[in-house]
């Protein structure tokens, strides 16, 4: 992910969220961000769930935008200049991948919902 291209040439950080795995996964992680000063390694003493991870992550969040990616890859890095793009261009607010749909972009506005 942190290889993955971005628009010009923006910097990035890579927040890891450990939900307290029992597997090894930690140690790896330990190595990974003591190897790489743009990982930055957040660990939950108890499991806490993917909502608890994402909103930690973007807790530590530095940058001016986050992106979301499950560390299974279940999203493609090579996607994410499109994802990015309408953000930079002023186009949307905020911008949602999807592996379902199919396409370029779709726009979705709302008005009066709070």
């Amino acid at each position: 992910m942190l290889a993955a291209a971005l628009p010009e040439n923006m910097d990035r950080e890579l927040v890891i969220v450990d939900d307290c795995s029992t597997d090894g996964t930690s140690d790896i992680l330990k190595r990974m961000a003591e190897s790489e000063p743009r990982i930055r390694l957040h660990r939950h003493e108890v499991n806490q769930g993917k909502g608890a991870a994402v909103r930690t992550a973007i807790d530590q969040a530095q940058g001016d935008f986050c992106l979301v990616q499950d560390a299974d890859l279940e999203y493609d890095p090579s996607e994410y200049v499109k994802l990015i793009r309408p953000l930079l261009d002023g186009r949307a607010d905020a911008v949602f991948g999807s592996r379902y749909l199919v396409g370029e972009q779709s726009r979705v506005l709302r008005s009066g919902i709070r």
